[in-house]
């Protein structure tokens, strides 16, 4: 026989077909075909390793390729066939047999089989599990069917396994043990599978079951639900939401123009196009939405001004710089201003905004900038975008219903900025009044109108707001209160609305304690905080001695819930600060300097401490800590510079700098420091160290010191004044060129006379010693004396000075700038 190696095993009994590659093997089956003589074959799988067990494989017909003719009786033609490529041929197979060597030797296996008990209980347990198989699956159940028609009477367990391999699909391995093993183990090997084919279709059967009930019931709740609808529609009680939500837009589209009428037109054109329930529908319906909702007219505004100071007055203790400032925006009447509120935290800058609201009679909305960093957020979604939404202006117009709202963006110095866009550069279009006419927001990607919306902004830090940005604001400052508006606004605002007609109160004594020695701050949230933690202690206490409880040290006295200075501890613990300052008596080196922050001014002393060894053998070395700036650590460079010319000049044999090197440091060395405003502060503490003579206690200090020994301007004076007196300092030394933001101030910040006990230095910048209007050296040394004094007259010192302030310095002004520094040590 012909031998033909098939890629996997053949079973017996089977319909197969087969590939010939064989040029030879192809040759003798088209020649068998022609003269009608049957073609057998020995096919087998594996390698060609002897002896080895196939089939009798006989050919029945061929085909093109691997199109075979409809049935076995009637074969295609084989002169149809080529001779070139494979040959697809229809195969039978037959009883097995063993394939002895290359040489096509082969050994036929016996047909019959003797009967024993064991085949036949055997053979009765894989016709059961056949018969179940044939209750979960029809093609199983046809495949038997026939045949059993094909085999008539009885079938033997050898044919009834090779039909059920057949059926079943087994690996390789299986297959190969159905072609090689006797009946008993190849009975074994199908009712295995024949079980494992059971339970697989019978779960099978009962998950197609499930998911049958569920789209039943899905089927018969929707075929009910849309005869419900169409029975309402004919009875008139529900109207199509399609065409309804057209003819709502319709006519909402009317009252649009320009460019928003274009783009409603087209998306309403694109609606009526679609069905309704699905994604497009709802993404046009949505942008329809927001579309129709944006507003087309202006609310009126009020025109009296004085309805509207009272109304801040009502809303706002002190201010008062602030509040005029802000009328006078609102007098000027031109659209689309924007206003910075700038000032420490806790100043009601975010409430100020709302009484703008109120008092122009305007719609409010609130844009929380702190912490923003994508673009989008203020200029919307692209709505290729899932979920996409307009941006928060567009969303304030929306809710304020009016072409004019006071949009409030809170913490704008706080906005940042990403890979997604910077929301600096949206605020610059918004607040351009050149620009913001035809604001572009991205999910409308049309033009609105922004140059009726009055913008007010709050921030704590004014330098961390771009130039840009800035330039396009009105900045009205507000700055931090004093002890005395902080106690008042205690008394007539917090204490009121948290006692609530229970009975509880406290002393004014008490909340001055609380401001002085427990709360610092510039503004009055941690004061607000101190205070709500007071009310609910009492409140608590009350609550408990109603119930038969107590709290420690808390107590009803006998005028009832209040509370005083002494009670202040069992409220709230020890009191945060325990001193006015850090040193009540300053040392050698030590002096007290003013610092601004975003949150209100403090006291920031300076320390100079000598080092007699330096590391180098050599003096005149500084090392600077504290986490100081750049800024800071340039100041301390030039301190150095202006006190040894100083003391060069004044004590030629003083020569502690060139043997000692210097440590300055700024205490508080967790805290990053950096400013402008150290440099007359670290010369007085690098001289007072030289000199080996303190400076006064109740002494604070600001301003920069050029290398020159030019003393500059200094900014934050108010919130310098407030910390010091804060700090209980008496004796304040500012620049020359601040005396105009000091006259400014408030007399409540500026003591008006030497009875408060408030005296100031002043440091200026002497005339150049070439000018013919100078005075003497001798004068020039008793005016810088004088700068010491208890007021601030208006004498003719003061006017003198003024007039030669610009000129340039020189070698002289150095001297008197020293004399200045030297008069206040103590």
């Amino acid at each position: 026989l012909p031998l033909l190696q098939v890629p996997s095993p053949l079973l017996p009994s089977t319909l197969t077909t087969v590939t010939i590659t064989s040029p030879s093997l192809k040759s003798t089956i088209l020649s068998n075909l022609r003269t009608n003589t049957p073609t057998y074959i020995a096919a087998y799988s594996g390698p060609p390793t002897w002896p080895r067990v196939g089939v009798l494989l006989q050919v029945h017909s061929i085909g093109p390729g691997n199109m075979l003719p409809s049935g076995l009786s009637d074969p295609s033609d084989p002169s149809e066939a080529g001779d070139d490529g494979d040959l697809t041929v229809l195969a039978v197979t037959h009883r097995r047999l063993t394939v002895e060597s290359d040489g096509g030797d082969v050994e036929h296996w016996p047909p019959n089989i003797e009967p024993s008990e064991g085949l036949e209980a055997l053979k009765a347990e894989v016709m059961r599990s056949l018969r179940e198989l044939m209750e979960e699956d029809e093609v199983v159940r046809g495949a038997v069917r026939s045949f059993g028609m094909r085999q008539g009477g009885d079938v033997d367990l050898a044919k009834l396994c090779d039909f059920t391999a057949g059926l079943l699909g087994l690996e390789d391995e299986d297959v190969d043990k159905i072609l090689t093993k006797g009946v008993e183990e190849r009975g074994e090997v199908v009712l295995v599978g024949l079980r494992r084919k059971v339970e697989a279709e019978r779960a099978r059967s009962d998950i197609k079951k499930r998911i049958d009930d569920k789209v039943g019931e899905g089927n018969r709740r929707y075929v009910l639900e849309q005869m419900l609808k169409e029975i309402k529609e004919e009875l008139g009680m529900e109207k199509d939401a399609k065409k309804e939500a057209v003819a709502t837009f319709e006519e909402k589209v009317e009252a649009l123009d320009g460019e928003l009428r274009k783009r409603a037109d087209e998306e309403l054109t694109k609606l009526r196009g679609l069905q309704s329930g699905t994604q497009d529908w709802s993404v046009s319906k949505t942008y329809l939405e927001v579309l129709t909702t944006l507003p087309t007219q202006a609310s009126e505004q009020r025109d009296d001004l004085a309805r509207a100071a009272k109304a801040l007055d009502d809303t706002h203790f002190g201010m008062a710089r602030a509040k005029l400032r802000v009328l006078e925006i609102l007098a000027s009447r031109s659209s689309g201003r924007v206003v910075l509120l700038t000032g420490p935290p806790g100043t009601g800058k975010t409430s100020l905004a709302r009484g703008i609201a109120s008092a122009t009679g305007r719609s409010f909305g609130r844009i929380q900038a702190g912490g923003m960093s994508d673009a989008a957020e203020l200029k919307g979604h692209r709505r290729t975008y899932v979920g996409a939404m307009p941006g928060k202006i567009v969303q304030c117009l929306r809710k304020g219903e009016v072409t004019n709202p006071v949009i409030l963006v809170d913490e704008v110095d706080k906005l940042g900025h990403g890979a997604r866009g910077d929301p600096r550069a949206v605020l610059l279009e918004a607040f351009d009044p050149e620009q913001n006419g035809e604001f572009k927001d991205d999910y409308l990607d049309a033009g609105v109108d922004l140059s009726g919306v009055l913008f007010v902004c709050t921030a704590n830090d004014e330098s961390a707001i771009p130039q840009p940005l800035l330039d396009r604001m009105d900045v009205v400052r507000v700055d931090g209160y004093t002890m005395e508006e902080k106690v008042k606004i205690a008394k007539d605002h917090i204490v009121p609305s948290l006692a609530a007609e229970e009975g509880f109160d406290i002393t004014p004594d008490a909340i001055e304690y609380i401001c002085r020695w427990y709360n610092r701050e510039a503004g009055v949230r941690g004061m607000k905080r101190s205070l709500e933690t007071v009310f609910r202690r009492m409140r608590l206490a009350k609550k408990l001695e109603e119930q038969g409880g107590k709290v420690e040290g808390v107590e009803r006295k006998h005028d009832g819930w209040t509370v005083g200075v002494e009670d202040l501890e069992a409220y709230l613990g020890r009191p945060v600060y325990e001193a006015d300052r850090l040193y009540e008596t300053t040392g050698h080196g030590v002096v007290a300097g003013l610092a601004w922050s975003s949150v209100g001014g403090s006291l920031l002393y300076i320390e100079s401490q000598k080092v007699e060894k330096s590391e180098t053998g050599k003096g005149g070395g500084l090392k600077v800590t504290g986490q100081l700036g750049d800024v800071m650590k340039e100041s301390s460079t030039i301190a150095l510079t202006n006190a040894r010319r100083i003391l060069k000049t004044y004590q030629p044999g003083n020569d502690f700098f060139d043997a000692n090197d210097v440590h300055l440091h700024v205490p508080a060395g967790a805290t990053p420091k950096d400013g402008p405003s150290a440099g007359i502060t670290m010369t007085t503490s690098l001289l007072s160290l030289a000199l080996d003579r303190p400076v006064r206690p109740d002494l604070a200090m600001t301003g920069e010191v050029s290398l020159t020994g030019r003393v500059l301007k200094i900014g934050g004076l108010k919130e310098k004044v407030l910390a010091a007196r804060r700090a209980g300092v008496s004796c304040l030394v500012v620049p020359e060129d601040n005396r105009g933001d000091w006259e400014e101030l408030e007399d409540e910040v500026r003591p008006p006379s030497p009875r408060r006990g408030y005296a100031y230095a002043c440091a200026r910048n002497p005339p150049h010693p070439t000018s013919t209007n100078s005075p003497t050296p001798h004068r020039s040394l008793r005016g810088w004396k004088c700068t010491l004094q208890e007021s601030f007259p208006r004498s003719s010192r003061w006017r003198s000075w003024r007039r030669t302030s610009s000129r340039p310095l020189g070698l002289e002004s150095e001297k008197k700038i020293q004399i200045l520094l030297v008069v206040i040590l103590k």
